[in-house]
């Protein structure tokens, strides 16, 4: 027996008799022994299975008892805790090594299945790891249906929450959009005779009357407003920008100016505004960042109050500066600088601050866009943007901005303004606002031309049906009732294809340069249009059109 045999058998006549039954019960006992044995390898390896299993799921689970002691864990939640294994984790309590608590935690899914056995799931802050999951608890019940443990797993879910946010960001971004293209249509037919009146009324007075300077501060806070609207359709992204050479230190100024107005009076604004040189860029871009820059400051300081210093300087970046504006090529730059004596940054704050929808305010006070969308714009202009930071010490903004070095145009500045363009031509204008159309009516007469007035394009379409060729130019509006003014001028270039045309809107989603050329529209023009714009504007179509 002690060499593995099942069986033995002392040799005798007798039991010689005995053999078939005895070899018979060894091979049962073989057979009972060999299924043994294979049901318990069976056994392990389902076991070494179920081990690995629960060992590689990408998600923290834990196998709980009622009591919520921790029975079981994967290598998730050793890495999640900071454990090396899960041996380290078998006997505490949940809600001590998770969130380092001395009872359950209200609302905790495993909770809630502990009291009614069944499954419950619900998203978790957890305050120390600084990520949110989402915790699933379900019951496991022992053979006499009783609650034997629970599964609880737990996926983080912080990277998806915040695709979440970007997303509701965004899409709140759209309703900006579009809420922006119809202000900006309303406001700049508003605009339009407040700018123009005050042109005409400017140019209508003496030299000596005092009511110019106040005609031209409307004129100048007329401009501001439309430069705003121009802002507001940029931000956006509902309005073409074009670049050309400007002064900063204009375009600093003017928006110091409109700041002062709105920052409470703890706050001290100290300039030091010295260089007059050129960038080029589009004065949206610019005003915009000076802009965002100041409200973060404003922000910083709004509590306790400070000092928002603002700089304009000439720097010229050599090779040996690479240390702090790697992106920026050798060359003379204008150097912005922003600075407040608000809270300041820690470091690890300093490294986001850029990253879009990142903030540190609270909910309702900002979308986190406002140092990204510097960033964006004093990239796209070639340029960089670098900060210093330090607890209580404020912070420190230094925008460096490419220095045009091309033609100012600045001789031409001692040439007296030539007189603006007129002639005789007969002009139909149609506009559904009765201010505008009367306005351009009185501009386009006072420059020497015929012109004829409507309210309504479909009465437009019928006069010019009835006579096509009374009209050597048609100026409509592009947002009309019953008529936009892209079918308006499609109708009528079906009767008089080589009829010169020019669209005015104050935004319109419908129409661009790109599809006005393609309508065969002679120019587009944004309102609000000034009495020097529409002058060219309109000489130029009825000169290339007579040619």
């Amino acid at each position: 027996m002690k060499h593995g045999a099942l069986d033995y058998i002392v040799k005798s006549v007798e039991t010689l008799l005995d053999m078939p039954r005895s070899a018979r019960r060894a091979l049962r006992e073989w057979d009972n022994i060999t299924k043994r044995k294979q049901a318990e390898e069976d056994i392990r390896k389902a076991k070494e299975e179920w081990e690995r299993t629960f060992a590689a799921i990408g998600d923290v689970a834990t196998i709980q008892d009622p009591s919520y002691r921790i029975l079981r864990a994967n290598q998730r939640a050793c890495e999640v805790l900071g454990v090396q294994q899960s041996q380290d984790l078998v006997g505490t309590f949940c809600y001590e090594v998770f969130h380092g608590g001395t009872l359950p935690c209200d609302g905790c899914p495993a909770v809630l299945t502990a009291k009614d056995a069944t499954t419950h799931t619900a998203e978790i802050v957890h305050e120390r790891l600084g990520k949110t999951f989402s915790v699933s608890a379900s019951p496991v019940f022992d053979s006499d249906n009783r609650l034997a443990s629970i599964i609880c797993v737990s996926k983080d879910i912080t990277e998806m929450k915040g695709l979440e946010e970007r997303l509701r960001q965004s899409q709140k971004m759209e309703a900006v959009g579009a809420l922006a293209g119809g202000i900006a249509h309303d406001f700049n037919n508003i605009l339009t005779p407040v700018l123009a009146y005050s042109e005409l009324i400017i140019r209508g007075l003496p030299a000596e009357s005092p009511l110019i300077d106040m005609a031209r501060e409307v004129l100048k806070a007329g401009k501001r407003a439309r430069d705003l609207v121009k802002q507001i359709l940029t931000f956006s992204r509902q309005s073409k920008q074009v670049s050309s050479p400007i002064q900063i230190y204009l375009l600093v100024k003017e928006a110091l100016k409109l700041l002062r107005s709105s920052l409470p009076t703890t706050i001290e604004i100290k300039q030091d505004i010295s260089s007059e040189a050129m960038v080029l860029a589009d004065p949206t871009m610019i005003h915009q960042v000076m802009m965002n820059l100041c409200t973060n400051a404003y922000y910083a300081m709004r509590e306790s109050g400070g000092v928002l210093a603002v700089s304009l300087t000439e720097v010229k970046i050599g090779p040996e500066d690479y240390t702090f504006v790697i992106d920026l090529k050798p060359g003379p730059y204008l150097r912005l600088e922003v600075s407040d004596t608000g809270c300041g940054m820690p470091r690890h704050i300093v490294e986001r601050i850029f990253e879009p929808y990142f903030t540190t305010r609270a909910q309702g006070e900002g979308t986190g866009l406002g140092l990204s969308v510097v960033h964006g714009i004093v990239s796209k202009l070639g340029g960089h943007v670098t900060v210093y930071s330090e607890p209580g010490k404020g912070s420190t903004f230094h925008v460096y901005f490419p220095k045009y070095l091309g033609e100012t145009g600045a001789g031409e500045a001692m040439v007296a303004a030539p007189s603006l363009p007129m002639g005789h031509e007969r002009i139909l204008v149609i506009d559904d606002e009765k201010v505008i159309a009367r306005l351009t009516c009185m501009i386009l007469e006072g420059l020497g031309y015929q012109v004829t007035i409507c309210l309504d394009p479909r009465l437009a379409l019928e006069q010019f049906e009835a006579h096509p060729a009374d009209f050597d130019l048609v100026i409509s509006d592009m947002t009309m009732p019953f008529l936009t003014g892209a079918e308006l001028a499609q109708r009528m270039l079906a009767i008089r294809p080589e009829l010169p045309i020019i669209i005015c809107t104050g935004f319109s989603e419908l129409i661009n340069e790109e599809k006005a050329v393609a309508l065969g529209i002679r120019r587009l023009l944004m309102k609000p249009v000034l009495r020097d714009e529409l002058a060219q504007a309109v000489r130029k179509v009825l000169d290339v059109a007579s040619n």
